[in-house]
């Protein structure tokens, strides 16, 4: 055996010395695997990080703005870079004409889809959409919402070029576009119709550049109507993040306004932007100044000379033997008797009201608070993830009791969610005295999902209340503010900046103090028909004229408007041939009638019947509604069969400085996730690496041992 085993030695001395597998060297191997995985890893994550430098992934109600994206497939979007927006609003007497165009880029090599969301005033009777790709030029055409969905789809499957203008909110659109070549730059123009406000001896017109996050209650009594994106629900509640926002990589808007007012001016500016104006020839121009980011709505106002200021108005558009008409006119003041009140605040301290919102917020209602007489009674409700009321009950607006109020106002701050039906329903359960008149005061920033319960619960439970809404912030839900105030036969006040606080909240008071118009009807002094919306005709408070939209025929000679103040009959005889022509009244009248449906259907009418009466009215005149959309289609075939249409990440060309938040769910592992290198591949080829690696060292050791 000895000689055998020297033998056995000196066979193996006899081997090349390149040819040894000890175990230092196996080692060494296994230590290179490591390293080598490390490395390819490593610069995956380098890669993924440098691309969160670049890319933007977000849910569709993470939107602010009006923004390009593009699916992903897994329920979020990729933010696409928007090159420029271009806003033109042409305004004449009391109706304005409103083009939004938006310019967008594909940054990568692949034929993508993508979807434009975008804010408009909730009464805009939006009528036309153009996709624009280098000189060619698409028009929209209206048709049924399911019938355009599928021309878009098929049209998109055979590479044409093709854009899908729908409704998703009164307030909220969403574009989608369809085989975006790469590198190619596209333009949507979106074009509207819209009613201009005038209360309070001012005219204003608001366009809505940003998106308040809205809150999705914990308990729904009401399902509201699906919408084809998904949408994930964070525990608390809320549809995005209500935390600080990232840096702000928004584009930069172009705006030029036109007015043409038919009288002369006091004055004419924007609340929250800087601007510059002209006047030629009784038009007015207005220039947004360079740099303006899209983060806040855009409020011009504009008040007539003292001696030109007017008290009614008539605008006319004949189509065939059809009239359509747009009326304002101020109801008379009889009375000015101060009634004796019970006033109720709701007052919203949610997360979507942090920051700037908040503090205006307290400022109002301390405002209000100073402003109420003894005699008169009171009470707070503050409402979060729940409602909490100061008093059991109203109490009288003493000192006492105001100094109590005053130092809990002081003390309240912006947190957790929007559970806003808590607060209506501990305002609504009591229905106060019929000698004082009660009225709730609701500050907000109307930040939720479920408009359409809320209105619902309003208009059943109401009684003898009286609804007002006061918007705060930035960007308030225009939508809830005026249809909860509607509902509630109140009216609605804007306050977007802290300096506004004073002056607006002084006139809200003035409204509530003051004796209202109502029971106001129209006629036809000659028997013909009239469809008059809204209807029916909400009271109208101090300051505030009707404003109504109205079809009739060529028959027509004069209305009569008629309504009560204080048990007292008043009336007006309103010549129709005095009307000045103005273009697109028919829409928004199309536009109001709409509105007026929708409503029916949410306070309990047919829905079936309110639906087939929606989809006519909005053919007829061209509107986009819930159930009817623009389409667009390019006859040509854009994209070769051969190219794919990327519905994912365009890789490693995506626009500068945006931000990826990174999915749990789509994370390999701590600190992993998809990114455009071959990262899957790399951990494939170390893990294989280890294992060969291993079994090397597992065979040595048995050579070893053998």
């Amino acid at each position: 055996m000895r000689k055998g085993e020297d033998m056995e030695r000196t066979e193996s001395e006899k081997q090349p010395a390149g040819k040894k597998l000890d175990s230092g060297s196996l080692l060494l191997i296994v230590y290179l695997g490591l390293i080598f995985f490390l490395v390819m890893l490593g610069g995956a994550s380098a890669g993924h990080a440098a691309e969160n430098e670049e890319l933007a992934r977000v849910k569709l109600d993470d939107v602010k703005g009006g923004e390009l994206l593009m699916p992903t497939g897994n329920g979020d979007f990729m933010l696409l870079p928007s090159l420029a927006q271009d806003v033109e609003i042409n305004i004449d007497g009391m109706a304005a004409r409103v083009a939004v165009t938006q310019k967008f880029e594909n940054p990568g090599e692949g034929w993508i889809e993508a979807k434009y969301v975008f804010p408009l005033p909730d009464e805009s009777a939006v009528d036309a959409m153009t996709m624009i790709v280098g000189e060619r030029r698409i028009i929209g055409k209206i048709k049924e919402k399911e019938a355009a969905q599928k021309i878009y789809q098929q049209e998109k499957s055979e590479g044409k070029k093709t854009s899908l203008l729908e409704q998703r909110r009164p307030n909220m659109f969403i574009t989608s576009v369809a085989n975006i070549g790469p590198h190619e730059q596209v333009q949507i123009k979106i074009e509207y119709q819209q009613k201009v406000q005038y209360q309070d001896d001012l005219f204003s017109l608001r366009f809505p550049m940003a998106i308040t996050p809205r809150y999705m209650p914990k308990h729904r009594e009401v399902e509201e109507p699906p919408v084809d994106a998904k949408v994930d629900f964070a525990e608390s509640g809320w549809a995005v993040q209500t935390d600080a926002s990232k840096e702000d990589k928004t584009s930069l808007v172009n705006l030029h306004l036109t007015l043409k007012s038919g009288f002369g001016l006091q004055q004419f500016t924007s609340l929250y932007h800087q601007v510059s104006t002209s006047q030629e020839d009784g038009t007015y121009h207005l220039v947004l100044a360079d740099g303006a980011k899209p983060d806040r709505d855009f409020v011009v106002q504009w008040v007539p000379k003292p001696e030109v200021s007017p008290k009614a108005a008539l605008f006319e558009e004949v189509i065939g033997e059809e009239k359509y008409l747009l009326l304002m006119l101020m109801p008379p003041r009889l009375d000015s008797r101060i009634l004796p009140r019970e006033v109720i605040y709701i007052i919203d301290t949610s997360g979507s009201m942090g920051g700037e919102s908040i503090r205006q917020a307290r400022e109002a209602l301390l405002t209000s608070l100073a402003s109420l007489k003894p005699a008169e009674q009171f009470n707070i409700i503050e409402f979060n993830d729940q409602a909490r009321a100061l008093f059991p009950s109203a109490r009288p607006a003493d000192t006492e009791n105001i100094n109590e109020a005053a130092a809990m106002v002081k003390g309240l701050e912006a947190g957790g969610g929007t559970e806003m039906m808590s607060a209506l329903k501990l305002a609504l359960e009591d229905q106060g005295s019929k000698e004082r008149l009660r009225q709730i005061v609701f500050i907000t920033d109307g930040a939720v999902d479920n408009e359409g319960e809320l209105f619902a619960f309003i208009a059943e439970h109401l009684g003898q209340n009286r609804l007002f809404t006061v918007g705060i912030g930035s960007a308030p839900n225009g939508y809830f503010m005026s249809r909860a105030a509607m509902a509630g036969r109140g009216t609605h006040t804007y306050i977007g900046n802290i300096s506004e606080v004073k002056n607006k909240m002084g006139l809200l008071f003035d409204k509530l103090a003051a004796p209202c118009s109502t029971d106001i009807a129209l006629k036809a002094e000659n028997g013909s028909k009239l469809e008059v919306f809204p209807n029916p005709i909400a009271d109208l408070y101090l300051g505030e004229p009707l404003v109504v939209t109205i079809k009739t025929d060529n028959q027509a000679k004069a209305f009569t408007l008629s309504g009560r103040q204080l048990g007292k009959d008043w009336s007006y005889s309103v010549p129709v041939q005095q009307g000045s022509a103005k273009g697109g009244i028919s829409k928004l009248w199309a536009r109001a009638k709409i509105r007026n449906l929708m409503e029916s259907a949410i306070l309990g009418g047919s829905k079936e019947k309110v639906r087939g009466e929606i989809t006519s009215t909005a053919l007829k005149y061209g509107l986009v509604s819930k159930y009817t959309s623009l389409v667009a289609v390019e006859e040509k075939i854009s994209r070769p069969k051969q190219e794919a249409l990327k519905k994912g990440q365009v890789a490693n060309t995506a626009p500068k400085g945006m931000t990826i938040p990174v999915p749990a769910a789509n994370a390999m592992f701590a600190g992993g996730a998809k990114t455009a290198t071959p990262k899957g591949l790399f951990l494939l080829l170390g893990v294989c690496l280890l294992a060969f690696s291993t079994t090397l060292l597992i065979l040595a050791g048995k050579d070893g041992k053998a």
